[in-house]
């Protein structure tokens, strides 16, 4: 658990953080829910935490996800077809550039777990926080 300042400091860093530039393929989209979402949900390692020593194939899928046309990635999810279209779409990735990329995708995912991570409660603060029950419509009494 952390505090509420890390929080706020993990998430100031995650909202302003300049996105991620991988030489052949310039400025990739950030890290979204959605990515994120689509990453965890096709396995990849680096969000599951099941990530080898290998893992080249889980930074490709993650480059993948964030450099290729939206729809390209949204077909290869809903087509069953993520590692082909993953495999044909980095035929033209430069080894060095795959290499570079690790760290920079590894630290913007542990950016955004840090930002997304829930923050410490105080036993002072217990109970004290309670879901909001939202607005109270008329129900036509």
């Amino acid at each position: 658990m952390q505090d509420n300042d890390d929080r706020s400091q993990h998430l100031d860093d995650a909202i302003l953080a300049p996105p991620l530039r991988v030489r052949s393929l310039g400025a990739l989209r950030p890290l979204s829910i959605g990515t994120f979402l689509i990453l965890r949900r096709t396995g990849n390692g680096l969000l599951t935490g099941e990530s080898g020593t290998d893992n080249m194939e889980d930074v490709v899928s993650y480059l993948y996800a964030h450099a290729a046309p939206l729809d390209r990635v949204r077909e290869a999810l809903a087509s069953g077809r993520w590692r082909e279209a993953v495999t044909e779409w980095a035929l033209d990735l430069r080894p060095e550039d795959v290499r570079d990329a690790i760290p920079l995708v590894v630290r913007e995912i542990e950016r955004a777990a840090a930002a997304m991570a829930q923050p410490e409660v105080k036993d002072s603060d217990a109970g004290k926080a309670q879901a909001h029950p939202g607005p109270q419509l008329p129900c036509g009494e």
